[in-house]
């Protein structure tokens, strides 16, 4: 009877060592998908908080567009105004040379 009895305790350790070893294999296997999945994370956090600031950069420049805008608009103001005293300039420029040519003439 006892022969049985350890023959079936023999039988009952192996299963439960042999159990054992699945589990072990299968936490080995948990804490690597663990860990693959904690640097996905990582990854993914880092490439969003990059996103972010990509953003953000854009933003910026979106918010810069009206200043530039107007700023654009007051150079074509000047240039507008620098035209017409150039154009102004020459116009005075030709009218004296036409007097200063008929000044000559009579002398």
């Amino acid at each position: 009877r006892q022969a049985n009895e350890i023959s079936d305790l023999t039988v009952e350790a192996a299963f439960h060592k042999e159990e054992a070893a699945k589990l072990a294999g299968q936490i080995q296997q948990l804490s690597a998908d663990l860990a693959r999945a904690v640097a996905e994370l990582e990854n993914e956090r880092q490439a969003a908080e990059q996103a972010r600031i990509q953003q953000a950069k854009a933003e910026l420049r979106l918010e810069a567009i009206p200043r530039i805008e107007a700023e654009i608009e007051n150079l074509r103001n000047e240039l507008a105004i620098e035209r017409k005293v150039a154009s102004t300039a020459r116009e005075e420029a030709a009218e004296l040379r036409g007097r200063d040519t008929a000044l000559r003439e009579k002398k």
